[in-house]
């Protein structure tokens, strides 16, 4: 005589269709939770899991956390080209005002002496700050 002994975790289901309880294997319960395909009932009513399983849950909310990743990555790279856009335009604006209060037209580039004098006599500060009037 062979003797055979194992051990299984079972849960319960019932049929939507006839209300009968009967057992499935947990893993076989895994299974069709994750594929969603028809298992039936000891009757032979074909049902199925609707909605989403823990993993399909998972993976929805993994792919919603790599999109938001991606999303921040980029919003930093924005924000950092951004900032390194104020700083050249900021520069290349304090160097024309520099030349402009020492009398150099920014267009031209000639320098005319009433303007070097009107800026030194008017607008003193004007070259060294960071102002416009």
């Amino acid at each position: 005589m062979t003797t055979f002994t194992a051990v299984d975790t079972f849960e319960i289901e019932h049929c939507y269709k006839c209300g009968i309880h009967f057992a499935m294997t947990k893993d076989f319960q895994d299974r069709r939770l994750s594929d969603h395909q028809n298992f039936y009932c000891p009757s032979g009513h074909p049902q199925h899991y609707i909605g989403e399983s823990d993993r399909d849950r998972a993976q929805r909310l993994a792919g919603q956390l790599d999109m938001e990743r991606t999303r921040r990555q980029q919003a930093e790279k924005t924000a950092d080209y951004a900032t390194r856009s104020r700083k050249a335009v900021s520069t290349r604006l304090k160097k024309v005002k520099q030349r402009v209060g020492h009398g150099v037209c920014p267009c031209c580039n000639r320098s005319f002496k009433a303007l070097a004098d009107h800026m030194a006599t008017q607008h003193p500060g004007y070259a060294q700050s960071g102002e416009t009037p």
